[in-house]
């Protein structure tokens, strides 16, 4: 195996798109809008055949490596060639198969298990909800501040377009969805950053904001939507699969740091 630098989004392309479930996040970043905060490694065998791919996204907060993929020997190897290329600190979503091999690398905090949901049939758009832009950052924000604190949201992803909010009476957002990755000329898109005021939860809100992401998407012709959710998470996990999400695979999210010294020889 030989670890490369691949910098052809066509490449990229023609390796991801088989999988797109799998891979519908890394595909999401080929996109303009986020290729710039990318950085991309392969794994090329003796006959120059790309036989893994890992994605550095260079977040705000902190940098994620995607870690995916079934071919899992050449995954490993490609993880193991990059240990010492990665940040000293950075988000690892991981397939849960290699866990072990990066835990004998990292040390590894917050350890979750995950499930990526992908869209399989039709939503309906559901009564009228509010279509979020720039100007409302600060009403997100407070709903974030106070019910997902937690959150990976990063205020570019308002000009898409793609974000859905519930109001009160007295306009003060309730509810919102919209997504992590929106990239139409991919053809993909992941959901995210949904949550609903603790006081409002129960009354169908977070369902309804995002039914109205989901039947956007689909009217706009985006063939891949995905999600990803904490497996303990039960009543998202219903509310999902009500609206036609079904299980695509599992993985792991942990916050990784500190090369560990390699092993000692046989």
């Amino acid at each position: 195996m030989r670890l490369v630098s691949v910098h052809d989004p066509a490449t990229l392309r023609a390796f991801l798109s088989p999988d797109r479930g799998r891979f519908a996040y890394s595909l999401g970043d080929l996109d303009p809008f986020f290729w710039e905060s990318t950085l991309w490694y392969g794994a090329r065998d003796a006959t120059h055949r790309l036989r893994a791919v890992i994605m550095l996204y260079l977040a705000p907060r902190r940098p994620c490596a995607l870690v995916f993929g079934e071919d899992l020997a050449a995954l490993g190897w490609l993880l193991e060639a990059l240990a010492g290329h990665l940040p000293p600190r950075f988000d690892l979503h991981i397939e849960r198969e290699l866990l072990a091999a990066a835990s004998s690398r990292w040390r590894l905090e917050r350890v979750t298990p995950f499930y990526r949901m992908i869209l399989r049939r039709p939503v309906a758009p559901p009564d009228e909800v509010a279509w979020l832009t720039e100007a409302d950052l600060p009403a997100v924000e407070a709903l974030y501040a106070a019910s997902y604190p937690d959150n990976a949201f990063d205020p570019r992803m308002l000009t898409t377009g793609r974000y859905a909010g519930c109001r009160a009476a007295d306009g003060a957002l309730e509810a919102v969805a919209g997504v992590h990755v929106y990239a139409p000329g991919e053809g993909v898109a992941a959901l995210g950053n949904i949550t609903t005021l603790p006081a409002r939860r129960g009354a169908g809100l977070g369902a309804r904001v995002t039914a109205a992401v989901c039947a956007r998407l689909q009217r706009e012709g985006v063939e891949t939507v995905v999600l990803n959710v904490r497996e303990d998470n039960a009543p998202a996990i219903r509310l999902y699969e009500r609206l036609g999400f079904e299980l695509q695979l599992r993985y792991v999210e942990a916050v990784a740091s500190g090369i560990s010294a390699p092993p000692p020889p046989p």
